[in-house]
């Protein structure tokens, strides 16, 4: 069974409820006509904001990571080349 648009809306939204307290600010950003467009597109006028905050949580997260990424190399280095070379194999059998 497929996910509906609506369910999936509610899944990646939930990333960002961060608790009662949070309350929502109004902000002004300026973007490409051409992405809000598409983005309304996706989502239609009403679910704009929803989607613009999923993709700006996603980005935090992936930011967060990268620093992570960054202060473990720093910790122990960057791991051995015959280490991500195995992990690449094992990745790579497991999606056959």
């Amino acid at each position: 069974m497929t996910e509906t648009r609506t369910a999936r809306r509610e899944r990646d939204r939930a990333p960002h409820r961060r608790g009662a307290n949070d309350r929502a600010l109004k902000k002004s950003v300026t973007i490409p006509a051409s992405v809000a467009a598409d983005i309304e597109a996706q989502v239609g006028p009403r679910e704009f904001s929803a989607y613009v905050t999923t993709a700006v949580v996603r980005q935090l997260e992936h930011d967060r990571l990268a620093e992570l990424v960054d202060e473990l190399r720093e910790e122990f280095g960057a791991v051995p080349d015959d280490v991500a070379d195995e992990v690449d194999r094992q990745w790579r059998d497991a999606l056959k």
